[in-house]
């Protein structure tokens, strides 16, 4: 026979209730420490965040943030995996958020790409790729994140664009042509010191008229010598 439950009787161990409590409450900590180190890299840079800085910005002493974050790798190590993270995540729902059946992919997707990289997470991230210039302890830490969101960018791209999982190189030349035209965008945003709106939309404009080109003769199986040429 079942044993009777009474609302009298606890469902679960007080010690239960208290140790989950204390892990969500650190998990909180953690992560609230986390966005504040982005909001410090926003305002101040990377080479200006210090461990007061942030505790300062989170809310917290800087003794509590050591006792989450004993030493400055293990801090950077958690920044890295929570940008990649964040930068995953935001990437995802703008594809999401693209119809898969509309015949003006190929623009709703350069204008996706366009809104991730002037987000706060990309700006954050940018900021620890060019410290890892001179920081090979950083630059150790980044490399595999930046393969990750590699991945997941070609990834994305063949959820959007399935036609094109078989266009080799030709797919490579149309992704390679688009990160590093539209990163080196975003990254001279503050050198465009006239009709900076007119000269971004002329440029995102070329770049889906050549690769709906480009795409196009991938499809068709055409080889890359033949694409680099017209």
């Amino acid at each position: 026979m079942a044993q009777e439950i009474t609302d009298s009787e606890p469902l679960v161990e007080a010690s239960d209730v208290s140790a989950s409590w204390q892990s969500e409450k650190i998990t909180m900590t953690r992560r609230a420490v986390l966005d504040a180190i982005i909001r410090c890299f926003l305002k101040l840079g990377y080479a200006n965040t210090t461990t007061s800085k942030i505790a300062t910005e989170a809310g917290l002493s800087r003794g509590a943030l050591l006792h989450h974050f004993p030493s400055s790798d293990k801090l950077i190590e958690a920044t890295v995996d929570h940008l990649t993270s964040v930068r995953i995540q935001h990437y995802r729902k703008l594809i999401q958020a693209i119809d898969p059946h509309a015949s003006n992919r190929i623009d709703l997707g350069i204008d996706a790409y366009w809104q991730h990289l002037i987000s706060d997470s990309y700006i954050a991230f940018h900021e620890l790729i060019i410290a890892s210039r001179t920081n090979p302890t950083l630059e150790k830490i980044l490399l595999p994140k930046i393969k990750q969101l590699e991945e997941e960018w070609l990834k994305n791209t063949l959820v959007l664009f399935p036609e094109w999982k078989d266009a080799g190189q030709v797919l490579e030349l149309a992704m390679d042509l688009t990160q590093y035209l539209m990163e080196g965008m975003a990254a001279n945003r503050m050198t465009m010191t006239h009709h900076q709106d007119e000269r971004k939309q002329r440029l995102l404009t070329y770049l889906k008229a050549r690769l709906k080109v480009i795409f196009e003769l991938g499809v068709q199986g055409r080889p890359i010598g033949e694409v680099l040429h017209l």
